[in-house]
């Protein structure tokens, strides 16, 4: 049975779910960063949580990418990547060792 746009449609509107997520990580990690009050546990849990949207991004994008046999979905994959792989993940971890390397000290 052929792919149907309104197949397509949905994978899209799921990436957009997942993509949401990313947004919101991003959102909290910046409050997170200007707040004199932290909740470190939190921290802790999002960034667990950040582990596991990527897995579920590459289901839902390979699936459109199956979808759009024109390629032109590849280019969210890459964005997305750039933002979780290079930006948001990092700076996450990198407070997170901190914060385990502080406790450790104390």
């Amino acid at each position: 049975m052929a792919p149907s746009n309104t197949d397509l449609a949905e994978g899209i509107r799921k990436r957009g779910v997942v993509k949401g997520k990313l947004t919101r990580f991003g959102s909290f990690f910046d409050t997170f960063q200007r707040n004199e009050k932290r909740n470190y546990t939190e921290l802790k849990l999002r960034l667990d949580k950040l582990e596991t949207l990527f897995d579920e991004f590459d289901v839902v994008q390979t699936d459109i990418e199956g979808l759009d046999e024109s390629g032109s979905q590849q280019e969210e994959r890459i964005k997305f990547e750039n933002e979780l792989l290079h930006r948001s993940k990092p700076r996450g971890q990198h407070l997170a060792l901190a914060i385990d390397v502080l406790n450790l000290t104390i």
